[in-house]
């Protein structure tokens, strides 16, 4: 009984492998049924540009001392989604963000909450009005893609 379920099993593992030559050979290109790894890259995807929610009159908008990109989810690029993030940030007179927060969702929650969090790291010159460092609200947009 155990050698007949054995050789069931090597039955079975070697129909698997013959399926798989089969394919092989009926492929003009096998080369899709290699699994490559996903390429994937996030990217700054818009200028700073004023939040348009806030009126504000400044000569000179910030502009990025430091850009810290988010990282993207690995969940998120396992599962092949892709897309874009526009947060607002209020900039302080000294640079630094003093308020995040999502100006236009991606539509995933991980992608958002990477983008606020980047944004925090971020650094900026600050907006100038009549030679003064002033605060300032800006938008700007993070992209998330995959090859």
């Amino acid at each position: 009984m155990k050698r007949a379920a054995h050789y069931c099993r090597d039955l079975r593992g070697i129909l698997g492998i013959l399926a798989c030559t089969a394919i092989l050979w009926s492929c003009d290109d096998p080369s899709y049924l290699v699994s490559l790894p996903i390429q994937y890259d996030v990217r700054l995807a818009s200028d700073i540009q004023p939040d348009p929610a806030y009126s504000s009159t400044v000569d000179q908008l910030p502009r990025f001392r430091q850009l810290t990109l988010p990282e993207y989810p690995r969940l998120a690029r396992q599962a092949g989604i892709d897309g874009q993030v526009t947060v607002s940030v209020l900039v302080s007179s000294g640079g630094s963000a003093l308020a995040v927060s999502v100006f236009q969702t991606s539509g995933w929650s991980s992608l958002d909450k990477g983008a606020l969090l980047a944004a925090t790291k971020c650094t900026f010159y600050p907006a100038r009005t009549n030679s003064r460092t002033v605060e300032a609200r800006v938008v700007f947009t993070f992209e998330y893609f995959l090859d």
